[in-house]
Order: structure tokens, then C-alpha cells, then sequence
């Protein structure tokens, strides 16, 4: 394999099979299992880095869509093409792009191989009515159907705010496998407020998604997810949507581990770019890694001026050296490369400044990675750059006039750990519970304000997504949140022993939506559940939570839970990772898995993966 070496401060000197080390270092994996997966593309021919160009997904403005989800050829690598399943051909699908508050109709159609089964689309970040939504069992499209989703780019009687999100297939237990070969694409929304900053746009507004991928000697992506003592797809997909077993196609968490690292769907690309004002558009597509970019060139370490998280635009913009994003996560900054002329500069991922990494070690750490090249040219003479100077500290967008009233005590509480599902199989949990598509956990009021407390008490980080609305970060173990965090948000980083306290209003929509670790493989292993707008007058919301710590004392059953919440919380302020035998005390309350032996029984379903 090649040695991949990039430009002055970047990450080098760094082979694909040295990936190995990353993963022990990650997931704590054996030396042998590590080599496995980072070995799995030992035979494939890869070109070196930054040897092909950057391409920009195609772009759909129009109001009405047609989407077809089939298999397709793409080129990955040189040589054989490889087969992934695909919006219209392409990976990423096109990405579409519209004008807030302008209705926009989705039709997709599954012409994909029957044995794939049934698909959804969910329009992440969207807010759209509950049946339009594309959760797991929400009038899935049955092979060889057609089925419309509607979004109004709405909220609250307004046109929705102008951001950077996407559509990813979100399948009943099968979101990770169908992710991974290829059912992504990126919607973006404009709206006048930010079209009046002046920032960066046509081709110096770039969308970056970024992923991993592995492959076979053949360059087709290995299939981790189905296991040879599994039932046949084909069986599970003649059954009701989930099939017949639990997890079905799930894999574990070393099924979407790859060397390969891609943006917008080429192999560690360059980008030529002038020497102006741009705006990069980072997007984590990836099913389970982190990364956490940084921009180096041969003058070290490129500031990068945030303006946008996954809802839209930052109350203020703030420079960042660099920028953790889990899966799902977005941000929008923009890059200053005037001067910087005949330079060459890499976006790459690395372990990154001590505050990125959270207020705790974590297992999931940040993957090292090289994504692209910039290559700055001159500026062309005909068109120069008229966008506007944005400065850290800068006020681009008030929150909305909801997010001042949001209570500081939490309204409800959600553990996220590890237990069993009804079956007795390992899971990850909410609340103690596996997902299960027939039980509401939720139930808050149509117009109501709520403030939810997210705890983990597991030795991992979880990346939560929460459908429907947008949300504030009130507080991240007990602080206020950073800056960078002050925004709207609908994914949130969870790291050991942390809780982060999130406020929203629930508007528009009456119906189910979903809570989930957008860590595909921990929602397709039970971490998700659903939760419903109702009318008012029929909802559940608790009365009197007080303290934090009372919050997360109260879905436990035992005396000793409140004094292990307070630990658990007190831990993870003092910077500390709660260790697992307290985590573990914490879940003897909820009759779930105790003293597993090692991490490797979260990696996968002890009955499905032995």
C-alpha cells in the first residue's frame, strides 16, 4: 500500500493498512480483529491520494422530485466499478436545493433488487408532518413502489431556516447496512436572512461529505452485516417490516469500519480552489466513525470561521482551530485562503485540541483521516470576491423567540445504556428499553415547551438525533454550552457519564417521531425510541422534576440510584469518565446486563454474532 503524505502540519506519513492501530485504539479491539478489517482492501488497487478531482454532487431545485432508488455502478476506484444502491444513479444522490417555505414534493421510487427489501427516506433535519417523516415503520416503499413525501419548509408559521441537511434511507433495523452502500444524498435550504450576510456561493460554496468505505479485491463494499447463521434476507424480507428476528442485516460495529476515506463519494480528492473567501459545508456521513477536521498547510494550522451547525446559522460566528462532528453532525464555516496562493492545504480529521475531545475520554474517539486537498490558484480577475468578511464574534441570527422561555430543569430524562430487549438479547437502550416500533415513550402537547435531559451511562459516545423540531443546548454537565453549541441543534454529542440538558417547542405536527444514536449501528441494536406530539390536554409530561441528578434518579427503580446519578454526573464534571463498575450499579435498577466482560459484548448482538 502507498504512504499517503500530505502538505506541512496535516496528517502524514499514514497508510490505509496502518489503520489497524486506529482501530485497536478506537474500539479496543483485538490486534487480529483489527487487522482484519483494516486488511480487508490489502489487494484492491488505490490510486494515491489527492489524484482525483473533488466533484460536487448534481443539484435538483425543482418543486416536484423524482427519486430512484436502484443499483447502480459507481467508480470508487480505478478498474472495476463498484456496485452500491443509489438516488438516480449517483453517490451521494443529487442534492436538493430550495427556497424556505416553498413546498417541495419527494416522489421515490424502489427499483432496487427485491432481495434489499423495503426502504424510507427520512429527511433529516426537516420539519415535516409525522407521516412524511421517513421513520423506520412510517409507510415504508415496498419493492417496485412509488410512495410521495411532502415538505412544506415550514416551522412554526414561518419559512424553515435556511441550513445544510440531508435524506438517508432509515430502514427498521437495517439503517446502517442500507447507509453504507449508498442511500445518502444532501437537501439545503436557502432563505433571505442568510442570502443578506453576503456569504460565499456558487462554486465557492462547497458541500464536503465526508465517509468511510472498505472494499474487496473485486472493489466492491464488504458486507459485514449479515452473518452466515443469520436468516437469508430474502426470508426476512418477505416478513412484516423488521422481519422476524431482532436486528436483522444490522451488523456490529466493525461493519462500517473502512481505510477508504471519501468525500462526496472520491477517494481522498483535491479541490482547485482561488485564493478568496469560501464556505465549506462539513458533513459526518459516516455510520458509526468521528472526525474532528482541521484545516494544515505549510504554514501550519488554518483558522476556520464557524457559522452554522446542523439547523442553520450560529447567534454568533466563532474561529475554530478545529471541529469535532459525530455522525449525522454539519457545520458550515467559512475559509479565508486570500494570500495563501501556490499553496496546498488539507482538510484532515486528528485527536485535535484537548476541548475537542469532551469533557470526558471516550472509546469512539476522533479517526485520523485525510480527507482533501485545496489547491489555491489565483483569483480569477473577471469575478473577484465580493462576499463579505465574516469575524469571530460576529452576530449572524437571534434564536428563535421560543428558545428564551425554556425551563433549566428537565421535563423528562433518557438514559442512554446498555441492557436486553424483550427477547433477552444484548442491546443498546433507552431508558433501559430496545426500540420497539409498537410502544410510545413520550408524549408531549402540540405548542408545549420542554426541556429534556440527555444522560449517558455507558463507557462509549453516542451522537443523539431527535426528529421533528430543532433544539438549544442549556447546559452541558451542568455549564452553559460552548459557543459553537449556543445554536439550534438536532444532534448531540454524549460523551461517558455526561448529560446535556436541551430545551425545544413542539409546532405544526401532531404524530410519532423518533430518538435515536445517529451511531447507526447503536440505533439498529435497539437505541431508539419513539416519542409523539399529541393535542393538548393529552400529554404525559411529568410534574416535578427537580435536580438534574433527581432527573436521572427517576426512571430507576432502586434507593442507591439517586446517590450513582449524583456520581455518575459529579464524574463527569471533574472531567473523569464514570467507570463502568458505577455505570453498571446505575443499571442494576433497570434489570438490565451487568458486568459484561468486556467491550466487545457491545459490539454486536451476542445472539446473532457469536
Amino acid at each position: 500500500m502507498r504512504t499517503s503524505t500530505a502538505g506541512a502540519g496535516a496528517l502524514a506519513g499514514t497508510t490505509l493498512l496502518a489503520r489497524a492501530g486506529v482501530l485497536t485504539g478506537v474500539l479496543g479491539l483485538s490486534s487480529a480483529a483489527a487487522s482484519g478489517v483494516a486488511g480487508a482492501i490489502e489487494g484492491a488497487a488505490l490510486p494515491l491520494p489527492f489524484t482525483s478531482p473533488l466533484r460536487q454532487p448534481p443539484v435538483i431545485t425543482d418543486a416536484d422530485i423524482s427519486l430512484v432508488a436502484r443499483e447502480a455502478d459507481v467508480q470508487l476506484l480505478p478498474g472495476q466499478p463498484t456496485k452500491m444502491w443509489t438516488f438516480d444513479g449517483t453517490w451521494p444522490g443529487p442534492t436538493i436545493r430550495r427556497p424556505s417555505g416553498q413546498q417541495t414534493t419527494v416522489r421515490v421510487t424502489n427499483d432496487l433488487p427485491a432481495e434489499v427489501g423495503d426502504i424510507t427516506v427520512h429527511h433529516h433535519g426537516g420539519h415535516q408532518a409525522a407521516e412524511h417523516d421517513g421513520g423506520p415503520v412510517q409507510d415504508p416503499v415496498l419493492p417496485g413502489a412509488t410512495r410521495t413525501y411532502v415538505y412544506e419548509l415550514m416551522e412554526d408559521g414561518e419559512g424553515e431556516r435556511a441550513a445544510t441537511q440531508w435524506y438517508h434511507d432509515h430502514s427498521h433495523f437495517r439503517t446502517g447496512r442500507n447507509n453504507w452502500f449508498g442511500l445518502q444524498g444532501m437537501f439545503i435550504i436557502d432563505d433571505d436572512v442568510e442570502a443578506a450576510l453576503g456569504l460565499p456561493d456558487g462554486d465557492q460554496d462547497l458541500v464536503l461529505m465526508c465517509t468511510n468505505r472498505d472494499v474487496d479485491e473485486q472493489n466492491q463494499l464488504l458486507d459485514r452485516f449479515t452473518a452466515p447463521d443469520r436468516e437469508e434476507a430474502t426470508a426476512l424480507d418477505a416478513a412484516p417490516v423488521g422481519g422476524t428476528g431482532r436486528y436483522p442485516l444490522s451488523g456490529d460495529e466493525t461493519a462500517s469500519l473502512g481505510p477508504m476515506f471519501l468525500v462526496n463519494g472520491v477517494l481522498q480528492p483535491f479541490a482547485d480552489v482561488q485564493a478568496r473567501r469560501y464556505r465549506l459545508r462539513l458533513m459526518n456521513a459516516a455510520n458509526w466513525q468521528v472526525y474532528n477536521f482541521s484545516l494544515s498547510g505549510p504554514n501550519g494550522t488554518v483558522p476556520m470561521v464557524q457559522i452554522a451547525a446542523e439547523a442553520g446559522l450560529l447567534p454568533v460566528a466563532v474561529e475554530r482551530d478545529d471541529i469535532l462532528l459525530g455522525p449525522a453532525e454539519r457545520a458550515e464555516v467559512i475559509v479565508d485562503f486570500t494570500g495563501m496562493e501556490g499553496q496546498r492545504l488539507v482538510l484532515a480529521s486528528g485527536p485535535g485540541s484537548a476541548s475537542a475531545q469532551g469533557a470526558v475520554p471516550f472509546y469512539n474517539g476522533p479517526t485520523p483521516a485525510e480527507f482533501v486537498e485545496f489547491r489555491v490558484g489565483p483569483v480569477d480577475p473577471d469575478h473577484p470576491d465580493t462576499s463579505s468578511v465574516i469575524d469571530h464574534g460576529q452576530a449572524l441570527r437571534e434564536l428563535p423567540h421560543w428558545a428564551a422561555g425554556l425551563a433549566a430543569q428537565p421535563d423528562r430524562v433518557w438514559v442512554f445504556g446498555v441492557g436486553v430487549d424483550e427477547a433477552g438479547r444484548a442491546a443498546w437502550t433507552i431508558n433501559g428499553r430496545a426500540f420497539d416500533h409498537d410502544r410510545v415513550d413520550a408524549r408531549p402537547e402540540l405548542g408545549a415547551s420542554e426541556t429534556w435531559l440527555l444522560a449517558n451511562t455507558t463507557q462509549q459516545t453516542h451522537f443523539i438525533h431527535i426528529h421533528d423540531v430543532d433544539w438549544v443546548v442549556l447546559q452541558r454537565n451542568g455549564d452553559p454550552a460552548p459557543v459553537h453549541e449556543q445554536g439550534l441543534k438536532e444532534t448531540f454529542r454524549i460523551d461517558p457519564g455526561e448529560v446535556v440538558l436541551v430545551g425545544s417547542t413542539f409546532t405544526d405536527h401532531l404524530g410519532p417521531y423518533m430518538m435515536h444514536c445517529h451511531m447507526l449501528e447503536h440505533e439498529d441494536h435497539g437505541m431508539m425510541n419513539t416519542w409523539e406530539v399529541v393535542e393538548p390536554g393529552q400529554g404525559d409530561r411529568p410534574a416535578g422534576l427537580g435536580s438534574v441528578a433527581e432527573a436521572l434518579a427517576a426512571d430507576m427503580a432502586t434507593a442507591e440510584s439517586l446517590s450513582v446519578a449524583q456520581a455518575v454526573i459529579g464524574a463527569a464534571r471533574n472531567g473523569r469518565p464514570a467507570p463502568m463498575s458505577l455505570l453498571n450499579r446505575l443499571n442494576v435498577g433497570r434489570g438490565v446486563v451487568t458486568d459484561i466482560p468486556s467491550q466487545a459484548a457491545l459490539y454486536c448482538d451476542l445472539n446473532d454474532l457469536r
